[in-house]
């Protein structure tokens, strides 16, 4: 049986990663949302509860308006205007530690690299959605952990392997 509140907002500007992403959603899972524009996905984050979201990095801020920082726009949006206990992963092809960051230190819990695979994200994912729900202190302890990780390989220059 479907926990509630387990839907997933996707923010994501490309169709097959978004196609890959839905058909390969777990049944457990709640709806998937998806968005290219983070304009969008912030009017409907506002009217909608989303269990979890997953964020792509570099995604329309609006139609026509590329930006490789938009998803950080929308984490940062999101963490001060309705949620600090929803997850927030962000999946990304970036390996750089210093990108994902800033991610990060605008409130993201968790991030997965797309050239890892559906399968990893998925399994990702699902172990999110069985937790739920979070607390802040929960999240926020997380993602200090994280934070610093980062820290230290990004003054260090050690990419992701």
């Amino acid at each position: 049986m479907r926990k509630p509140n387990n839907d997933i907002l996707l923010l994501e500007d490309d169709a097959v990663q978004v196609l890959l992403f839905v058909s390969s959603s777990m049944p457990t899972w709640g709806d998937v949302v998806t968005f290219s524009e983070v304009d969008d996905a912030l009017r409907t984050a506002r009217k909608r509860k989303s269990g979890l979201f997953v964020v792509d990095l570099g995604v329309y801020a609006r139609v026509g308006n590329y930006a490789a920082d938009a998803g950080v726009r929308f984490i940062a949006e999101v963490r001060q205007e309705q949620s600090k206990t929803v997850p927030i992963v962000v999946a990304t092809s970036s390996r750089d530690p210093g990108d994902i960051l800033p991610s990060f230190l605008a409130g993201a819990d968790d991030y997965v690299l797309k050239d890892e695979g559906m399968p990893q994200l998925i399994t990702r994912l699902d172990s999110w959605i069985k937790h739920i729900p979070y607390t802040e202190v929960q999240l926020e302890k997380k993602r200090q952990g994280v934070i610093k990780l980062l820290e230290r390989m990004t003054a260090n220059d050690i990419q992701l392997i």
